[in-house]
């Protein structure tokens, strides 16, 4: 049974919670991400079993669970979604307003409209302009708040894998849910630092911070070093920004990132809106990744002058080709675009992020199994020779139907005040189908006597409770 709207399965894998949701609109539901097409079969993966040969210690089987949960991430647990929520939301459009001003900087350094900040097309180069304003400081105070909560969200994802799937190989997990995010973190940190940096300085300081002096000239320093590790440092810097740029370049490829976006509750014209300004967002930010992981090799093979930070000087080498102003402009607006499609993600995004298949891990899934180890011919034998007796003793000591009552032995044979339940046993056993007529004194009552006794020694059986949707195996089920 699926809700036709979003697609979400109400019976196997539901809890009473995510049922409720229901009642507030898909839009409530979808926050949980656990949409996917009904003819979508659930993948299974295969069990991890340990061989019963293996002697393992108490340290190595609790080494190997947790790895095994590495492997096969649960994602955030039910209890946090609010938080990762606001945190995501707020980081967003942090972001956005970091890549929209990035941009407007690009074409104004192509427009040559304000010296003062022209060549600061980086997002340090943003966080001067927005420090030179009357209300600056004010300004640098919200946008720490707000990529201090980018980069909250990216390590709290981070750190549980959220977002893994089932149909995807524990690299890419890896790659998608675990590195990419922590890594983003970590770049967001580094801004955070430098808006630390701002706030302690004036104005005019802000401007001269700017321009890169002898003590802080990365990575052209360190690409002319004479350690071998700082030039080391600057290649695998450049590996990691033209990798990023493939990353960006898939992205505007492929639809993968559709859905983490929640198009569907809202008109066609939103729907294209969205996905033309990430499109072209995405590429504006692989140009500019390109261009970064360009630089850092030319600064390790070649002389080059310094004038502000990587990111800056990176965007400016297009001033040195023909036609570099226009590919400035359209670098500027591409990056606007981006800067909005950021934003937006703060209204239309899942959070937490939601496996792109929807083929979300369970608990379940990396769980250890152990297989039971053969008993020998001597421990069959003598499992068998302690059986005969048992079974002997106990034959001979089953009471009788009628002596047998509830666990609560507080009403003895032959009072007044019996277990009902037991004269109802007694009772059902003994009136039979053409005795009982719609003007009998006595109710049948539904037992499981009726189904399990068949005979009159056998002992009273009764069936096992149904589980409770809390209990049902999922996502949801209660956490020990």
């Amino acid at each position: 049974m699926y809700n036709e709207l979003t697609y979400t399965p109400l019976m196997d894998h539901s809890s009473p919670l995510e049922i409720l949701d229901l009642q507030f609109g898909a839009y409530v539901n979808d926050l949980f991400g656990l949409k996917r097409h009904p003819t979508e079969d659930l993948v299974q993966v295969p069990k991890i079993t340990i061989p019963a040969d293996a002697n393992l210690s108490p340290r190595q089987i609790t080494i190997k669970k947790y790895w095994e949960r590495f492997k096969r991430p649960i994602g955030v647990p039910l209890n946090h979604y609010t938080y990762v929520k606001v945190l995501g939301r707020v980081g967003f459009v942090s972001k956005g307003i970091v890549y929209a001003v990035m941009g407007g900087m690009c074409i104004s350094t192509a427009a040559h409209l304000d010296p003062e900040v022209d060549g600061l097309q980086s997002p340090m180069g943003v966080f001067i302009y927005l420090g030179l304003f009357s209300i600056g400081t004010p300004l640098l105070i919200i946008m720490l708040i707000g990529i201090s909560f980018y980069s909250t969200w990216r390590f709290w994802e981070g750190s549980y894998g959220q977002g893994g799937d089932k149909t995807q190989s524990a690299f890419k997990n890896f790659f998608r849910c675990r590195l990419s995010p922590i890594v983003s973190g970590c770049v967001y940190i580094v801004y955070l630092t430098y808006i630390g940096k701002l706030l302690a300085k004036t104005r005019e300081e802000r401007i001269a911070l700017g321009d890169v002096t002898s003590d802080d000239c990365f990575p052209a320093c360190w690409g002319h070093s004479e350690h071998w590790y700082k030039k080391a440092a600057v290649v695998i810097f450049g590996m990691a920004f033209l990798i990023a740029c493939i990353t960006q370049l898939q992205n505007v490829f492929t639809k993968r990132w559709h859905n983490d976006l929640m198009v569907h509750h809202c008109t066609r014209i939103e729907k294209w809106v969205m996905i033309t300004l990430g499109h072209l967002g995405f590429l504006a930010r692989a140009g500019v990744f390109m261009f970064v992981g360009v630089y850092m090799f030319k600064v390790s093979r070649h002389d080059i002058e310094v004038k502000h930070d990587s990111f800056a000087d990176a965007i400016n080498q297009a001033n040195n080709v023909k036609g570099g102003a226009v590919l400035l402009w359209l670098l500027g607006i591409g990056l606007i675009f981006f800067g909005v499609f950021a934003a937006g993600n703060a209204y239309y995004k899942y959070y937490p992020t939601p496996p792109p298949h929807r083929q979300a891990f369970y608990l379940e899934d990396s769980e250890l199994h152990f297989e039971p180890k053969p008993k020998t011919a001597e421990e069959e034998l003598t499992a068998v020779i302690v059986e005969i007796p048992e079974a002997t003793s106990a034959k001979q000591n089953t009471p009788p139907m009628s002596e047998i009552v509830t666990p609560n032995n507080n009403y003895p044979s032959g009072s007044s005040d019996k277990n009902p339940i037991s004269i109802a046993t007694t009772e059902t056993m003994s009136i039979s189908a053409s005795q009982t007529t719609e003007d009998s004194d006595v109710t049948s009552i539904p037992s499981p006597v009726e189904e399990s006794v068949v005979s009159p020694g056998a002992p009273l059986m009764i069936p096992e409770r149904p589980p409770s949707p809390w209990e049902s195996t999922g996502r949801y089920r209660m956490r020990k």
